[in-house]
């Protein structure tokens, strides 16, 4: 099974929160987050092959998702914790769910974190993969800089 890095607005609508950029869609390795039923050929992305270009949306650089993208195509990993004293947000899960619902293969480990009364939690620290950032090419990496330059790190 593959999975692509696009979005494709659903029915022509584009959500208001997102920003269009076009780039030449890749295709990249299965993920677990990848959808498990078939895409219909009308909705079905072209591959590399023919170098179709596509659209795909990208959250707005001055929202928190979009700060999260940047970061992981930044090749930045993170969980809750980083989220809420970069961002001032604690819904890390959504930021991330709302990311994968737009198409950004995102991945997941579980990992060990000390809590102050001395316990070991397991917590959520999400990544993405190296080709999965390859894959986003320039337009990936011009999101990661304005993301940047909106948000004073530049």
């Amino acid at each position: 099974m593959l999975t692509t890095l696009n979005r494709r607005a659903v029915d022509g609508a584009q959500s208001p929160d997102t920003e269009t950029i076009d780039f030449v869609e890749v295709v990249v390795g299965a993920s677990h987050n990848a959808p498990t039923a078939p895409v219909s050929a009308d909705r079905a992305a072209p591959c590399l092959t023919n170098a179709a270009a596509v659209q795909a949306d990208f959250p707005r650089a001055n929202s928190v998702k979009g700060a999260v993208l940047a970061e992981l195509l930044a090749g930045i990993r993170m969980t809750h914790k980083d989220v809420w004293e970069r961002h001032g947000s604690s819904r890390a899960a959504h930021h991330i769910f709302k990311l994968r619902a737009a198409g950004w293969s995102i991945e997941r480990n579980d990992i060990d974190a000390p809590t102050s009364d001395s316990r070991v939690a397991r917590i959520a620290e999400y990544f993405m993969l190296p080709e999965t950032i390859h894959a986003a090419g320039a337009a990936g990496q011009q999101y990661v800089a304005e993301v940047r330059r909106v948000r004073g790190l530049a």
